[in-house]
């Protein structure tokens, strides 16, 4: 099943005056707190897409010397 935004916001004009303080303490788990930039979007995405491609290297194969 796949939940749209307007599923959400349907489910939160139902939901009981009592539990909206629950509900919004969940919700607002899922927003960031500060918006990433979008270079900082992209150095993410360039990063996991080498990682896929090459791996990581473990720790102890570092020389930290």
């Amino acid at each position: 099943m796949s939940v749209t935004r307007e599923t959400l916001r349907q489910l939160v004009d139902v939901v009981d005056t009592k539990d909206i303080n629950i509900v919004y303490q969940i919700l607002v788990r899922f927003i960031p707190e500060v918006v990433p930039f979008a270079d900082e979007v992209e150095a993410i995405a360039a990063a996991n897409e080498s990682i896929e491609q090459f791996g990581t290297v473990d720790y102890a194969d570092i020389n930290w010397d």
